[in-house]
């Protein structure tokens, strides 16, 4: 296989093309840029093979890819996701949509309702989190939060963040009563 570059495709120019004209002008332009794209096309391999890279270097895209919502602690496959949606995350920051994606790709089963969707008042927003049957620790809680402070607009505010299917605990609770009335007696004849 011959290698692809700006002189390799100048060289497959028809003898009428490979003039000195605009012609040629335009075709060095064009196999310019092309050749760009074709070196580009390593690093495309790597974004391709995202399911395929260990951990190490998945903390490395991040860094790379400017993925400030990162969670190192965060599963294989949560950093994965979150790789992936990265591009169209950037693009639509500020959104909805790019909130939408952080927090569904981070915590499987979160959702982001604006105020809209449930006749709040203006610019408030909801985080319902299913944690299907596990339970979210603090750091996790956080994390939720920040990625939804993160992406949202900044004048919008939080209503309300619910968290769906944890375990249930059952809890007791107490109380203890006292009644009663006060009453003086006197008893005449004692000083």
């Amino acid at each position: 296989m011959s290698e692809f570059s700006k002189d390799s495709m100048l060289a497959a120019l028809p003898l009428p093309l490979s003039g000195t004209g605009r012609i040629y002008a335009l075709a060095a332009a064009v196999a310019e840029s092309f050749g760009r794209q074709y070196e580009d096309a390593g690093a495309i391999a790597v974004y391709a093979a995202i399911d395929a890279l260990p951990d190490v270097l998945l903390d490395r895209l991040a860094v790379d890819f400017k993925l400030d919502w990162w969670f190192p602690d965060a599963t294989t496959d949560v950093k994965r996701n979150l790789l992936k949606s990265v591009w169209s995350v950037h693009r639509s920051l500020g959104t909805a949509g790019a909130v939408q994606r952080v927090i569904s790709d981070a915590f499987a089963g979160a959702t982001l309702q604006e105020w809209y969707d449930y006749g709040g008042q203006a610019y408030h927003y909801r985080l319902t989190a299913d944690l299907g049957g596990k339970l979210m620790s603090d750091e996790d809680i956080e994390a939720l939060l920040a990625a939804a402070k993160y992406f949202i607009n900044l004048r919008s505010v939080p209503d309300k963040v619910t968290f769906v299917g944890g375990r249930s605990k059952t809890i007791y609770a107490g109380l203890a009563l006292h009644t009663g009335s006060e009453m003086t007696l006197t008893v005449p004849g004692i000083d």
